[in-house]
């Protein structure tokens, strides 16, 4: 588990998910994925106290006025929109599916 790497708001997700649904123990869930069983425990703090939204947010960094993305074309920042939808979608699914559970 050693070094902290940052992990994409789609691991996290999934990662509380199969606590939640599935019941997965966080010591089984740290081992599959070699994540610190304490950064599993914040994920799940985060997402009880706010919902995925809170889990998505990015606490990395400085606080202050957003950086605005420069894009080198529009073709690149087209991709970062269908990225960004993609991740929505997925959102959705996940929460559609935790209200059925």
């Amino acid at each position: 588990m050693g070094k902290h790497h940052p992990q994409s708001s789609e691991v996290k997700i999934r990662t509380v998910m199969k606590f939640i649904s599935d019941r997965e123990s966080i010591m089984k869930l740290s081992r599959e994925l070699e994540i610190s069983h304490s950064v599993i425990r914040k994920w799940i703090s985060k997402y009880q106290h706010g919902g995925i939204e809170e889990l998505t947010k990015e606490t990395r960094g400085r606080k202050g006025r957003p950086k605005n993305k420069v894009f080198n074309s529009v073709e690149e920042e087209l991709e970062q929109v269908k990225m960004e939808r993609d991740l929505l979608k997925k959102v959705s699914i996940l929460r559609k599916k935790l209200i059925k559970s």
